[in-house]
């Protein structure tokens, strides 16, 4: 393994989780070294995708693992803040799935901890990482619209994926469905507009 290879951590098997396992281990100089999922059937399912990283049932252990540098969670809303503190605490960097946290006192909580602790802590908003929607941005910032008054975004899709236990549709584990689907394009419409004013 190259000094330059990054390896991470990922907490949260589901579908979720899988699709940033899968990216982690597509990517140049990157190495999934760990994941831990919560039931024995994601485990056995982790331990066959990738039989080269560590599994663990308890993401706590998969925290003590010095092979680990950056620790990607995937796991519903309720508990971002709890697993993210951890892993900040353990002196891991960060990709946290968006939301954040379900308020603004957790999300501030995490900010302090990550520059206490001198980590990284990113949030996966990755609309941001298109090159579709950064050609976008690219010509709103360049003036090719003139100047925005407001943005409107009409979503259509396919019917709402359950998550496990039907986390996003649990009021109390998904906060608010604003959190888990319109929080893109909120985060995508203050980044087209961002060298405007402040949206």
């Amino acid at each position: 393994m190259a000094s330059s290879t990054v390896r991470f951590g990922l907490i949260g098997y589901g579908a979720w989780g899988s699709c940033h396992a899968g990216a982690i281990a597509k990517t140049q100089d990157a190495e999934l070294v760990a994941i831990a999922a919560q039931s024995e059937k994601t485990c056995n399912k982790a331990k066959t995708d990738y039989p080269d990283a560590n599994v663990y049932q308890d993401y706590h252990e998969l925290l003590k693992n010095d092979d680990v540098d950056v620790v990607s969670i995937a796991l519903p809303s309720n508990v971002h803040h709890e697993v993210a503190s951890a892993v900040l605490s353990a002196g891991k960097h960060l990709l946290l799935e968006k939301p954040m946290c379900l308020n603004l006192e957790d999300c501030k909580d995490l900010i302090t901890l990550a520059e206490k602790q001198e980590r990284i802590l990113a949030i996966g908003h990755e609309l941001r990482l298109s090159s579709l929607w950064g050609k976008v941005k690219e010509m709103i910032s360049d003036g090719f619209i003139g100047t925005p008054k407001y943005v409107l975004v009409e979503l259509l899709r396919n019917p709402y994926r359950h998550g496990a236990n039907d986390w996003r549709y649990d009021i109390e584990r998904v906060g608010n469905w604003i959190l888990e689907e319109p929080i893109h394009f909120f985060d995508m419409s203050r980044w087209f507009l961002q060298d405007f004013a402040d949206p």
